[in-house]
């Protein structure tokens, strides 16, 4: 084992912190820093966005935020198709396709952020 991942080990088991402990809390650290640019606003059978995610991560279900210059609009994520498939998961660096729940098409523009809400 490398000398400095022992340093790791030993600090965490002296501080009380276990692996599950450092999962959740890099994985709420990631869902927190989600953004994205719309580049593209449908209307199929709801609203639908689609872009390339900046920064986290998103996951179905997920309480989300448009923000323009004056406005912000609190949605929900439906669904999330990448490559044309459905998924429940995507990362940072993924273009995706996104369904929206609790937003009209008139209040969606190209060039809005869409951003993880808590």
């Amino acid at each position: 084992m490398n000398d400095k991942i022992k340093e790791v080990v030993a600090f965490m088991k002296e501080k009380g912190v276990t692996i599950d402990e450092l999962n959740a809390y890099h994985n709420e650290k990631l869902k927190r820093d989600f953004s994205m640019v719309v580049d593209a606003v449908y209307d199929l059978k709801g609203v639908v966005v689609t872009g390339r995610i900046d920064a986290g991560y998103l996951c179905v279900g997920m309480n989300l935020e448009l923000q323009s210059e004056k406005t912000k609009i609190l949605c929900t994520c439906a669904q999330v198709e990448k490559k044309r498939c459905l998924v429940n998961f995507a990362t940072k660096g993924d273009y995706v396709a996104i369904k929206l729940k609790g937003v009209s098409k008139t209040d969606v523009k190209t060039g809005m952020i869409l951003k993880s809400f808590f």
